[in-house]
């Protein structure tokens, strides 16, 4: 409804600018509108019950209330579209989880957040220790992937400034992670780990699935960003269909 706010600016100027041409009690008014480069006639709706320059006054209010009202919600639409995404995000993590372990950093991760609550720990009970990564290997290098957006952190935290990260391209997935141990990598182990990334993620029915890669040093976790959640540059794009390594 914002949208509409310029649109109520216009109207306003027109009909102070044509203030003796409206008659108290007219219920509408055609003007030229100056302000389109064809300058066509705009219908303006009037309300018989005011005066002229009361009119005008109450498309100047609708305007300033639309501006107002865009400015407050504008960011706060974009911190809920990040939360949306986010909770889809433990969504698809759940729906890879393959035991009770996954499930229960995942819990961990929700409970951090406060979004669950925390239980209340056995006395004389194990110590806690971090679930494996998903591990293969490729032609002599080691592929991990993580299993939630805890575990993507870790994976993140751990990798080496040139070890290669990989993400689907407008999908929802694992990070995945090939140590590389500062030797070039060959493009068919590329193409089995960005096959892999697909494969964990939520296009893993379709084919020819976009996957960026770049080193790990140009990966970045924002301050106070969520679980799972990071920005990178340098990065290329390959096509894959998902598929788990031989």
């Amino acid at each position: 409804e914002a949208d509409g706010a310029e649109e109520n600016k216009i109207k306003g100027e027109l009909l102070t600018a044509n203030l003796y041409r409206i008659q108290k009690g007219d219920k509408f008014i055609e003007l030229e509108n100056w302000y389109s480069p064809d300058c066509e006639r705009v219908k303006i709706a009037l309300d018989a019950t005011l005066p002229p320059a009361k009119n005008a006054q109450r498309y100047f209010k609708a305007y300033n209330k639309q501006k107002r009202t865009k400015e407050i919600l504008t960011p706060m639409l974009r911190g809920e579209e990040e939360e949306i995404k986010y909770a889809d995000s433990v969504l698809f993590s759940i729906s890879l989880a393959e035991g009770i372990e996954d499930l229960k950093e995942i819990e961990t991760e929700l409970t951090a957040l406060g979004l669950l609550r925390a239980q209340k720990e056995k006395a004389g009970g194990k110590k806690k220790t971090d679930p494996p990564f998903r591990e293969f290997f490729v032609g002599g290098f080691r592929i991990l992937s993580g299993r939630n957006n805890l575990q993507n952190d870790r994976l993140i935290k751990n990798a080496a400034p040139r070890d290669v990260w990989l993400h689907t391209q407008k999908y929802h997935s694992s990070h995945v992670l090939v140590e590389t141990n500062g030797k070039e990598l060959p493009p068919a182990v590329l193409e089995a780990a960005a096959a892999l990334c697909a494969y964990y993620s939520d296009g893993r029915s379709g084919d020819k699935i976009p996957v960026d890669y770049c080193q790990r040093r140009f990966v970045k976790k924002p301050n106070k960003a969520k679980a799972g959640f990071v920005v990178y540059t340098d990065y290329k794009t390959v096509l894959v269909s998902p598929k788990l390594p031989d």
